[in-house]
């Protein structure tokens, strides 16, 4: 038996190398294969993978028996060849594909590659998607003052709608990592699986704790909402260090008046279970998420996490496991952070947080249903 997996557009093998990921995001596959699942699994990536594919190989840091197809000079020279690339893809390297006994996604940005060929060589299909674009974009669009932000935010909001309604009606299995994913695209057929974490790796570590500092790890992107929180930590007694990189850097250091955050870039995931475990608090003040994976390392590693009650986090946090904010303004950010030094039941908050991790998200388990998708879409080839 072979798989066929479709990476996300623009996502190649390097961009999880360099951003500390690849362990983490091959485990599961390496898993298949050694359970007999499938003797050969296809990695579609999008980048010139060729060279840290062959390092790999070589430092035996990649079951041999997961290949790697890349696209050409041409098609990875730039974003709108990439995108050329994965429509055209189905065609390209339609041999390595009419091989494949089952072919998946790992997102919804890149699956039309999957359901063109799901239909071109009527191959048994697993639509898999961390997030659902549509349902963010929504949330996007309530917010835009902007009239021309706001059709762009509408185009794409229109695009990836129809994308998600191709992937439920042409997929033979469904995978989202929550259940208001699921209930949102309305597929019967869906399961949940969410984003594992390694409780082996992600643990407590009883390090000594940063009292007066706050931990934040994700992209410096505008749905983490990281201007009101800068602007709320300003006027209180605890200062913050952000984990991460991306195009608001700049725009960011510019409002923290104050000197109170520290920018500490990026850092591989296998090295962050011992930053987390340095600090007591983590926050995630976002105006939405899919399956945050920092806030379930967060909570494996036995954190105080903080987060706002929107899509996504109130799906795993709650006042029992952690601390709900009551919504993304600044000011409910300020007024949380200053009610730190008043709880009182940290180590109950702490406890909650590595059993919820530990009974929903840890390896075995995600692996388990992760294996049975795959058994069942595969005697329905037999």
């Amino acid at each position: 038996m072979k798989l066929c997996l479709f990476f996300t557009r623009s996502v190649s093998i390097e961009s999880w190398y360099s951003s500390g990921l690849f362990h983490r995001e091959k485990k599961i596959y390496e898993e298949l294969i050694k359970n007999n699942i499938y003797n050969e699994i296809y990695f579609i990536t999008y980048d010139k993978d060729k060279r840290i594919y062959n390092k790999l190989i070589k430092n035996k840091l990649l079951n041999k028996n997961i290949k790697l197809i890349f696209p050409n000079n041409f098609f990875s020279k730039n974003k709108l060849t990439m995108f050329l690339y994965s429509v055209f893809l189905p065609i390209i390297e339609r041999k390595i594909i009419y091989k494949c006994d089952v072919i998946k996604s790992n997102q919804v940005d890149g699956s039309w590659a999957a359901i063109i060929s799901k239909f071109l060589f009527r191959k048994k299909y697993i639509f898999r998607s961390g997030y659902l674009p549509s349902r963010n974009l929504l949330v996007d669009l309530t917010r835009s003052r902007n009239i021309i932000k706001f059709n762009k935010i509408l185009a794409k909001f229109i695009f990836y709608k129809i994308v998600e309604s191709m992937n439920k009606y042409s997929s033979d299995y469904t995978i989202l990592t929550s259940n208001q994913d699921k209930d949102y695209l309305c597929d019967t057929k869906a399961i949940v699986i969410p984003n594992y974490i390694d409780t082996d790796l992600f643990k407590p570590l009883n390090l000594n704790l940063y009292t007066k500092k706050i931990l934040f790890v994700g992209r410096l992107s505008e749905e983490k909402n990281l201007f009101n929180l800068i602007k709320a930590i300003t006027n209180t007694e605890y200062s913050l260090d952000i984990y991460g990189e991306g195009s608001l850097l700049n725009n960011l250091r510019k409002i923290d008046i104050n000197k109170r955050v520290t920018f500490k870039g990026i850092l591989a995931n296998d090295k962050m279970p011992y930053i987390y475990n340095k600090y007591k608090f983590f926050i995630l003040p976002s105006y939405y998420e899919g399956n945050p994976k920092t806030l379930l390392e967060a909570m494996s590693c036995g954190l105080v996490c903080i987060g706002t009650n929107v899509q996504g986090i109130n799906e795993l946090l709650n006042n029992d496991n952690g601390i709900l904010i009551k919504n993304t303004k600044e000011e409910e950010l300020f007024n949380t952070i200053n009610y730190l030094d008043k709880i009182t039941n940290i180590d109950f908050l702490r406890k909650n947080a590595i059993n919820f991790i530990s009974n929903h998200c840890s390896f075995d388990l995600v692996s388990k249903k992760e294996i049975f998708v795959h058994k069942n879409i595969i005697k329905c080839l037999n």
